[in-house]
């Protein structure tokens, strides 16, 4: 309420001061500082649900829904590559186990 009063009286002294003088004054002191408002509100995280055909998504933010996102389609398939360089020589690997015995040939035929 007392701001409306001093604006309202500030604005009458301004009109009479500009009706009255054809030059200009000296500037005015500086006004006082306001009081800090009150804090905003947390803000809300969005997410993001997979839709139940599998074509995108739909991001809510908080309870609200603010739009949702299409899979694009599939691309076309990419070029070979070059050949890789030639690898370099391994090292020379652990000594093998003694292998099984093998099974008793066929008996030899006859002689003449």
């Amino acid at each position: 309420m007392n701001k409306i009063k001093i604006l309202a009286l500030v604005a009458g002294i301004s009109m009479a001061f500009f009706a009255c003088s054809g030059s200009d004054g000296t500037d005015g002191v500086d006004g006082i500082a306001g009081v800090d408002g009150v804090d905003g509100r947390d803000g809300v995280s969005c997410t993001m649900t997979p839709l139940k055909d599998s074509t995108g998504y739909k991001v809510m933010c908080g309870e609200d829904s603010v739009g949702v996102i299409l899979n694009g389609e599939d691309g076309d398939d990419g070029e070979d590559g070059a050949p890789g360089a030639k690898g370099e020589k391994g090292d020379k690997g652990d000594k093998g186990n003694p292998g099984t015995p093998g099974s008793n040939g066929d008996p030899g035929k006859d002689g003449d």
